[in-house]
């Protein structure tokens, strides 16, 4: 009887030293709000995402998963995050947004964490023969999605690998799942002028990770010969492109000049070396040769000479016909 009652005593004290060492944990429990577990998903399902929660972080596991546990679950979507950063594969992902999950547990919050996968993609921009074109010489690279956007790249962002979004979040019948993003390329600006047909050329990032654009550049091949004689003569050719920049080449003893990998577009030829200049525009869209006229000072002296040899002519025939009219009329 002694013995139940020691029990029961024993009991009594050790709940009550519960009760006493548990008292003060609603009160914190209540200040930062209700306690349980966080679930986090990635749309699409990544390995190796590193989450942020409250100051706590994780990765996520094989299925794209990763559990924050003790955690408050009062407005656990905004207290979750996800830097950008790069992932296995050669991927860079961001966060979208977060939805949460309406279908959990009384102490437990699932989030789904929409990413946006970027990837590297090298773009080059490359002649006929394959040679490739200086991206200091692109001014512009303009492409358009299929979300509707516009993206465009300075030549200094072609020189190296750029991250292009690859894959986005969408809503589909079956749920949220990743948007392949294609581009569809509309200018390369090149010296003022637009080397690729509009709309022909187009880009999948997520299943490639090179970009190789066949620009439309030509030879242009410049002989020169004597205004009234027809023989070689000039000393330079000059090439002023559509931005106005300007390119002179020496025509040497053949008194001929070749540009190689010319962008398409509008030119003026000036051949250089004579008495005057003579500006010639040409629209380039092939290889094409290009015969031009030079006034040399052997022109010149001729074209004096006939002009002034005329002018003789008409001042003696004048000076006869007026001679003539002032004789007197012969008598009958």
């Amino acid at each position: 009887m002694k013995g139940r009652i020691f029990g029961t005593v024993l009991g009594l004290s050790v709940l009550l030293a519960l009760g006493v060492a548990a008292a003060p944990r609603p009160a914190a429990a209540a200040s930062a709000g209700r306690l349980g577990s966080v679930v986090v998903q990635t749309v699409p399902s990544l390995a190796g995402v590193a989450v942020q929660f409250d100051g706590l972080s994780t990765v996520t596991g094989p299925a794209g998963q990763a559990t924050f546990s003790a955690v408050p679950l009062k407005d656990a979507a905004t207290r979750v995050g996800v830097k950008t950063q790069v992932v296995s594969g050669g991927l860079r992902v961001s966060l979208y947004r977060v939805v949460i999950d309406p279908n959990h547990p009384s102490f437990q919050r699932r989030l789904l964490l929409e990413l946006t996968e970027d990837k590297r993609v090298s773009i080059s921009v490359v002649t006929p023969d394959g040679r490739r074109v200086d991206p200091s010489g692109i001014t512009g690279l303009s492409m358009t999605d299929n979300l509707g956007r516009t993206l465009t790249l300075a030549g200094s962002q072609v020189a190296g690998p750029v991250w292009m979004e690859a894959l986005v979040p969408a809503l589909g019948k079956d749920g949220i799942y990743g948007r392949l993003v294609t581009y569809t390329l509309q200018s390369v600006m090149v010296r003022g002028s637009n080397v690729v047909n509009q709309g022909r050329l187009r880009l999948v990032p997520f299943s490639a990770s090179t970009w190789v654009i066949h620009g439309l550049f030509f030879d242009l091949s410049i002989h020169a010969t004597d205004a009234l004689a027809g023989s070689p003569a000039g000393t330079s050719v000059k090439l002023v492109f559509p931005d106005q920049s300007e390119r002179t080449l020496t025509m040497g003893s053949a008194h001929a000049a070749r540009f190689v990998d010319i962008p398409r577009g509008q030119y003026t030829v000036v051949v250089q070396g004579g008495v005057m200049n003579l500006r010639s525009p040409l629209r380039l869209s092939r290889d094409q040769e290009l015969s031009e006229k030079v006034v040399t000072t052997g022109d010149a002296a001729l074209l004096l000479l006939v002009v002034g040899g005329g002018a003789a002519l008409a001042y003696f025939f004048g000076a006869y016909r007026r001679r003539a009219g002032s004789l007197p009329a012969a008598r009958g």
